[in-house]
């Protein structure tokens, strides 16, 4: 069998020594004695360790430039569209915009246009808020101008018939103060409905076709006359389509004069 033995030399270093007996059926007849510096091993043992070190270091350089790349291709970009948001959320009109990052073709390109979309909308929607109150307002104001002067009169007259067609006009007022807040109130929850509600392709020739019909059998009440082209179809909801050209007939009915 081999033996191996570690021994130090004359000048302190270490020296590997394997002796391997030479046999012959049973009997040793020699034996080989292999002898190797301690130094070899040690300067492999340091190469190895030299090895794994230059990986380490390379794979942390690897590391540190991944972390750069990343920064600058998701971490600033996202940086930026959350600081833009945030600028959107403050100001009071469009002198910020989030930025267009759409030519980046990824998913930082699709948040970038989606926020750009979500914003364009959101301000529509209040520019849309603000022209419908200054309309309320303006066609509130109407009735409740003529309300007061009715009233202001009404109190110095002395004729019972001017008093009582007085009191005609402002009954007359108030029912279009009424009529107005219930469209009010129909838009309100029309308008609620339709951010929740999926539409739908509605063709309008059959349906004002039908509503005309409806209008139409009462004998005492209004010719209507449709005229709409083929196929004119929108997206909508018909059930809400359909009180809105109904609200907007009943209107054009009350307001235009007979004959």
């Amino acid at each position: 069998y081999s033996r191996g033995v570690v021994r130090v030399d004359g000048q302190g270093r270490r020296v590997l020594s394997v002796s391997v007996p030479v046999a012959r059926f049973k009997q040793v007849l020699a034996s080989v004695m292999m002898t190797k510096s301690g130094d070899t091993i040690e300067t492999a043992l340091h190469a190895v360790r030299l090895d794994i070190l230059k990986i380490f270091v390379f794979a942390f350089g690897i590391t540190v430039l991944l972390s750069i790349y990343l920064a600058g291709v998701i971490t600033r970009p996202l940086n930026r569209l959350a600081r833009a948001a945030e600028r959107v959320r403050r100001s009071k009109n469009r002198q910020f915009a989030i930025p267009d990052l759409s030519d980046r073709n990824d998913e930082i390109g699709d948040l970038s246009t989606t926020l750009r979309d979500m914003t364009e909308t959101l301000w529509d929607r209040m520019d849309a808020i603000e022209r419908f109150a200054a309309d309320v307002a303006h066609e509130i104001k109407n009735p409740l101008t003529s309300l007061r002067s009715a009233v202001e009169t009404a109190t110095r007259l002395k004729d019972p018939e001017r008093q009582r067609r007085l009191m005609e006009i402002i009954a007359e007022d108030v029912q279009r103060l009424d009529r107005l807040i219930s469209d009010i109130s129909d838009y309100s929850r029309m308008d609620a409905e339709l951010s929740r509600t999926e539409s739908e392709e509605v063709d309008l020739r059959p349906l004002l076709q039908t509503m005309g019909e409806l209008y139409n059998a009462n004998p005492d009440g209004p010719r209507i006359k449709v005229a709409v082209p083929e196929n004119l179809i929108v997206p909508a909801l018909e059930s809400r389509l359909t009180q809105v050209f109904r609200n907007l007939i009943s209107n054009a009915i009350t307001f235009t004069p007979e004959g």
